[in-house]
């Protein structure tokens, strides 16, 4: 039988070493590329996600005025003595304390509250979103 394997010119390989160098320079640059469209990417959505925080913090702090603006007017038009006067301070004294709480805090530090106290009481948040999970579904029959 005849040997098939025929050898390639020197001017055949040094082509074939010229295009494979180009190919993998094509494959590195398209990496390059998508490397930099990812890395765009992610930057846009974090400015986005901050920008939200920010408005919803405006947000939070325009309802935060808001409740302790009804805290003054439960004040003004409520008795400021008896049994009645006392219950009405009351509301008002929250009203006036969850308006500055906020203000304050805003919708990003009342996340991380809520976060902080499912770090410290792990099953009684478990049981609490049963709870309301219980109550939505009954709710939506």
């Amino acid at each position: 039988m005849a040997n098939t394997t025929t050898k390639k010119e020197p001017e055949t390989q040094a082509h074939d070493s010229q295009t494979l160098q180009g190919v993998k320079g094509g494959v590195q640059t398209a990496k390059d590329a998508a490397h930099s469209a990812v890395e765009s990417l992610g930057e846009g959505a974090k400015n986005l996600a901050a920008s939200a925080a920010h408005t919803a913090d405006h947000a939070a702090a325009a309802v935060g005025g808001g409740v302790k603006s009804l805290a003054d007017t439960v004040r003004q038009h409520t008795p400021h003595e008896g049994m009645l006067g006392t219950a009405s301070e009351a509301v008002a004294g929250s009203l006036d304390s969850a308006g500055r709480y906020l203000q304050q805090e805003g919708l990003t530090g009342m996340a991380d509250d809520v976060g902080e106290l499912i770090r410290r009481y792990p099953i009684a948040a478990v049981l609490a979103g049963v709870c309301v999970g219980f109550v939505l579904a009954r709710l939506a029959r």
